[in-house]
């Protein structure tokens, strides 16, 4: 399958200067924004990427992420949980606005982020003393389209487009829902010294040679595409500094895995072009 990943490490020096507190002053803390959690509660995973011990002698687990469809596996229309919600876009805004929440307190404390994707996002990470307990959790995502896991079509592909300049465009900075702005306000009040915390998070589109097969190759121009289409907007916006917590998706170059099949002289070319292209790959 095809995973758009989203990769943020929080910075070790904000860790280690905030304390640990108990379960119960972390509901305190957080508590308003346990509705957000609910969004992501059954989309949560801690995996690494199939072949990438493979290339760099290294396999790291991230906290993978399916994120919403307008349909689920029997066809019918899904809403997120807690919110007024009627269309795909709005479903990843919103999807888009936990993540970033849960970003922003990876950064500010890692004993909270822990617990909340725990205790609030129903992550297992099995109990004291397994390795999978005792591993560090970074604040990385993989984000999964719901639609990579069908066979590609024109549209398909669009709405592949759409989706990534909608996600690492400037409508994150342009379009705010109210409760959004609300959550964001209320953190900056729990650390007047953050309220000016801009956090930056690089994605990345990985292709898996799994998807060779599913006709990969449109979504491959696809990106290339939306990387200049989202270029385009931050080169005419003002990007300003944040007057409260703030965190930024940035559109980064693309992975390709194409380990396990052989590369067709379609995707050689197809390659080729987006190479010339000035593409980014990595």
């Amino acid at each position: 399958m095809s995973t758009c990943v989203v990769s943020f490490e929080a910075e070790a020096k904000d860790r280690a200067m905030l304390e640990v507190m108990s379960d119960e002053q972390v509901e305190q803390r957080w508590g308003f924004l346990s509705r957000w959690w609910v969004i992501v509660k059954h989309s949560l995973e801690f995996t690494s990427w199939e072949h990438e011990g493979e290339c760099w002698g290294l396999r790291r687990r991230r906290l993978e992420v399916r994120l919403p469809s307008l349909q689920d596996d029997y066809g019918d229309t899904v809403f997120i949980t807690g919110f007024d919600v009627e269309d795909h876009q709005t479903s990843l805004q919103w999807t888009r606005g936990v993540l970033s929440l849960l970003a922003i307190v990876a950064r500010l404390n890692y004993h909270d982020w822990r617990y909340i994707l725990e205790c609030h996002c129903d992550l297992s990470l099995g109990g004291e003393g397994e390795a999978q307990y005792e591993e560090e959790i970074p604040a990385q995502f993989m984000l999964k389209l719901a639609s990579f896991e069908q066979t590609y079509t024109d549209m398909d592909a669009d709405s592949f487009h759409d989706d990534l300049v909608l996600f690492c465009g400037t409508h994150q900075r342009q379009h705010h829902s109210r409760p959004y702005v609300e959550a964001l306000g209320k953190v900056a009040a729990l650390y007047n010294d953050k309220a000016a915390l801009d956090v930056n998070v690089p994605v990345h589109v990985y292709f898996s040679s799994v998807a060779v097969w599913r006709q990969t190759m449109a979504m491959l121009l696809e990106v290339s595409r939306a990387e200049k289409a989202i270029e385009r907007e931050w080169e005419n916006y003002d990007v300003g500094a944040p007057g409260t917590p703030r965190c930024t998706f940035q559109l980064e170059p693309m992975l390709a895995d194409f380990n396990s099949d052989p590369i067709t002289p379609g995707l050689a070319d197809t390659v080729q072009t987006l190479v010339d292209g000035n593409a980014w790959f990595s």
